[in-house]
């Protein structure tokens, strides 16, 4: 059992049974056994398309993400440098070099369907 950060991506694909990712992330979730968290920013992103069905929709997924997570880290003042760095030195979106540092400060693997943001996050899952 290990402390697993997942990826935006990872979320989404979960949550949507029609993501073409679907299968991958819910039969790698089955298979392990392992502390899920999250960033608020992957929270934020994964949000995105449900809120603009609506408010219900939205709350209907953050209820099933918050069933999934152990913890939603807070983006702080050290979230915010390392993300910094990251941003600097790798080629990822802002957004991405948040949801790196999270995961690279709280000592979690992160999983990511990302292929950019697997090969920026040192040690990071590629879901396929």
């Amino acid at each position: 059992m290990g402390k697993v950060a997942l990826d935006s991506s990872v979320l989404i694909a979960l949550i949507n049974r029609d993501d073409v990712h679907h299968s991958a992330v819910y039969s790698r979730f089955e298979s392990e056994e392992n502390i899920y968290e999250i960033c608020a920013i992957a929270l934020a992103e994964t949000l995105v398309g449900p809120s603009q069905v609506n408010a219900r929709r939205a709350s209907d997924v953050k209820k099933k993400i918050t069933s999934v997570v152990e913890s939603i880290h807070s983006v702080d003042e050290e979230v915010a440098v390392e993300a910094a760095r990251i941003r600097a030195t790798a080629n990822v979106r802002l957004p991405d070099a948040v949801i790196s540092a999270s995961a690279k400060l709280s000592g979690a693997t992160l999983w990511t369907l990302d292929k950019k943001l697997a090969r920026a996050h040192k040690g990071a899952v590629l879901i396929k």
